[in-house]
């Protein structure tokens, strides 16, 4: 595929002036109530009250979330600004002094791709939330079903700094299909296979999807961003 490259390029996904302050302690009207989420004006129209971001927690959920170490939370809004539900949203262990596609070269890789930390998903309103357990730096990836994949961060979680909001923009994702026939020209179906964006001087880069060759030969990679890519069979029907 000879399109346009990616547009997210070898920038530092974001900078301490670009993550909003949040108190130290969650605030909280009494010992029943849901804490008060301060919500940044980053967040356009999404801002307009603390329950932008997904109904308020109660009862256990409530506990749960006071007693939450760190918070990463915010919205995923699609190209025409919509809330994408269903999204779903991963948060992963982070290098802090690395770049865009550095981070995203490490999700990548075949051999031994990273383990999320955190997995959850957007609510109707394209919210989420994801509790960590401790400080440290974070990616935090986001996709969904015709959208291309975007990553955020690395971001950082302090004793002062325990939330970080994070608004997503998805672009509205390519589709790449094909069949996989064996040397006498017969479908093959069982056949896994890897998309990766070519990175300048590498074999693998930006971003990779996963397909399966249905037993008709044919697959499918959704979500796919402009870009030139790999596409590598890892493993036949039989391995």
């Amino acid at each position: 595929d000879d399109s346009a490259p990616s547009s997210h390029g070898d920038r530092p996904l974001a900078s301490p002036g670009a993550l909003s302050e949040f108190d130290n302690a969650a605030k909280q009207r009494d010992d029943n109530s849901a804490p008060i989420v301060a919500v940044p004006d980053s967040l356009g129209a999404n801002a307009a009250s603390p329950h932008a971001l997904g109904a308020a927690p109660t009862g256990a959920d409530a506990a749960t979330l006071a007693d939450a170490s760190f918070v990463i939370e915010g919205v995923v809004l699609g190209a025409n600004h919509e809330p994408v539900r269903a999204a779903v949203v991963e948060v992963f262990a982070a290098v802090e002094s690395q770049t865009t596609r550095d981070a995203a070269a490490m999700l990548g890789q075949l051999d031994s791709p990273p383990q999320a930390i955190v997995t959850t998903s957007t609510d109707r309103r394209g919210a989420f939330r994801a509790v960590l357990a401790e400080a440290g730096a974070y990616l935090v990836r986001a996709g969904a079903a015709g959208y291309a994949t975007q990553i955020e961060g690395p971001v950082r979680l302090r004793e002062r700094q325990r939330r970080i909001s994070l608004s997503f923009a998805l672009a509205d994702g390519l589709g790449v299909a094909g069949r996989v026939v064996d040397a006498a020209g017969r479908a093959t179906g069982g056949v896994v296979l890897h998309l990766l964006e070519k990175s300048p001087g590498a074999d693998f880069g930006y971003q990779q999807l996963d397909a399966t060759s249905a037993t008709d030969g044919t697959f499918r990679f959704d979500g796919v961003s402009s870009g030139r890519y790999i596409l590598v069979v890892a493993e036949g029907p039989h391995g």
